[in-house]
């Protein structure tokens, strides 16, 4: 986010903007190289626990890894790999969707629409942003009973894609229109 805000808008983004590229493509490189950086930081703590587990094991220190030690009878039938599917791409989209909200409360406050105590007032919308979506997704997958794991998948799949959608477009407008660089 830092990254982000010192190339949008401070003494970098004169250079950034004047680039012959669309703000779209702004956007787009900003959360591919923030999407590398959290995937090249889970490698690195991934194995970083491992040789930590592997370092103590015998010195009073235990850390059981039944995932990878179900890996020699694993099975896949057709609904599990259904529901990782469906996992994996819910998460992905809710990892997306928070840098995308990240880069869009960024973008606003950063805006002709925020003047002043523009910090304060990012943090303030990020919780509260946060804070509907989880109880209104948590309303709307009570009330309509989606207990089998791979439809609430596909619900939270699709909810988070196309909140996706909306940030991304609600950032590029921004960007275009109101933006107000320091």
């Amino acid at each position: 986010l830092r990254r982000y805000n010192r190339s949008m808008f401070q003494r970098e983004a004169y250079l950034t903007h004047t680039l012959p590229i669309k703000p779209w493509q702004l956007i787009v490189v900003k959360l591919l190289s923030a999407f590398l950086w959290l995937i090249i930081t889970g490698i690195v703590t991934w194995f970083s626990l491992m040789i930590f587990a592997f370092t103590f094991q015998g010195q009073g220190f235990t850390m059981e890894f039944p995932i990878i030690q179900g890996f020699g009878k694993l099975h896949l039938s057709a609904t599990a790999i259904a529901y990782l599917l469906t996992q994996s791409l819910a998460v992905l989209g809710e990892i997306v969707f928070s840098l995308l909200l990240l880069y869009t409360i960024s973008t606003f406050v950063h805006s002709s629409f925020v003047q002043r105590y523009r910090t304060p007032i990012g943090i303030a919308i990020f919780f509260v942003v946060e804070m509907a979506l989880s109880f209104v997704l948590s309303f709307l997958i009570s009330t309509m009973k989606l207990y089998d794991p791979i439809q609430n998948n596909m619900f939270n799949l699709i909810v988070y894609w196309a909140l996706n959608v909306g940030c991304f477009y609600l950032n590029v407008y921004l960007l275009k229109h109101k933006l107000e660089v320091a």
